[in-house]
């Protein structure tokens, strides 16, 4: 409760240890009473199974006719859904997904962890779909569902790798990507950003 009071100490249990610490961290920081309710950082009837909703949320995108995707993996990913009773989208994929979005972690790149789980994938008007395609669609899916759940996080992370885009524009800091497409803010740094990035 000492939280809401402004001297920045709480004593409040956590209900479920480190449901997607991030976003429990970014919640936390905003006071988002509903980002907070999702990650179990509030007392609740139940605990709240934040892959699941994430899931279940981005199935729902997916076979919801008004949702016209601009991203061909994303159109492939809700034919595949659609026309399959047995393809469903897994708790295992929406948590990588989860964990590495509040992260900055890129949909290609969370892509990846579904696809060796998927089939080739046939449509009599598209062709063969490629299980990386799918994959990727899905992970789009997983994404926009966790904008829709947690939209203050989304907006603020947004702001601060802006921040940190300015920074690295700087002669002390250097923002870098990772191949997983994480970023990664080096504030440490002498003035020779160009070094580091060479290497």
């Amino acid at each position: 409760e000492r939280v809401h009071h402004g001297d920045g100490l709480s004593f409040r249990p956590v209900s479920m240890d480190a449901t997607s610490s991030g976003f429990q961290i970014l919640s936390g920081l905003l006071r988002d009473p509903e980002g907070a309710a999702m990650v179990n950082l509030v007392d609740g009837l139940a605990p709240v199974d934040i892959y699941m909703k994430g899931a279940a949320l981005a199935y729902e995108i997916a076979k919801d006719e008004s949702f016209r995707p601009e991203s061909y993996p994303v159109s492939l990913a809700k034919q595949s859904l659609i026309g399959s009773d047995a393809l469903t989208i897994e708790r295992a994929w929406a948590k990588a997904i989860t964990i590495a979005f509040v992260y900055g972690g890129k949909a290609l790149s969370g892509g990846r962890e579904i696809e060796d789980k998927l089939p080739t994938f046939k449509h009599a008007e598209e062709g063969d779909k490629t299980a990386g395609s799918v994959a990727n669609g899905i992970a789009q899916l997983l994404h926009e569902a966790l904008r829709t759940l947690f939209p203050r996080a989304v907006e603020t992370f947004r702001y601060l790798e802006r921040c940190g885009a300015i920074l690295a524009k700087t002669d002390t800091a250097a923002m870098v990507t990772h191949a997983d497409g994480f970023k990664v803010m080096l504030s440490y740094m002498e003035a020779d950003t160009e070094e580091y990035h060479s290497k």
